[in-house]
């Protein structure tokens, strides 16, 4: 799950590329198992400005080959103790444990450090 207001949804671009070059390389059987979450924390938008966000988000979701999905409630934030100043990424495993959580940019220590965390979840997986 990547976490961000809308601000700072490039800061992790280039991380999010690789993950996502990694998801295209797995099996069909493995891509099925695994939920790809990107959230926008639009808790701080009012009507009428949301229905233009909820036009922005189909059309970013049908941009980027999935679903973004929008925190209108601040909940999820809650619910994850998520930074709203920060581009956030969560790792959970089939049992919601979280596995790797970061704040920030992703460097790339991190990024080999979530590599390896997913590959052992993969291998993990029935």
């Amino acid at each position: 799950m990547f976490y961000e207001i809308r601000d700072l949804v490039k800061k992790n671009s280039e991380a999010k590329d690789r993950l996502n070059h990694m998801y295209d390389g797995q099996l069909h059987a493995v891509q099925e198992l695994i939920v790809r979450l990107p959230v926008i924390d639009c808790s701080r938008v009012i009507w009428p400005i949301s229905e233009i966000w909820k036009k922005g988000l189909r059309d970013n979701s049908r941009r980027v080959g999935m679903t973004v999905y929008c925190d209108w409630s601040g909940q999820v934030s809650r619910s994850f103790d998520m930074s709203s100043a920060d581009s956030n990424m969560l790792m959970l495993d089939g049992k919601e444990v979280i596995r790797y959580r970061s704040t920030g940019k992703i460097d790339d220590q991190q990024l080999a450090e979530i590599v390896r965390t997913l590959a052992l979840l993969i291998n993990e997986l029935p």
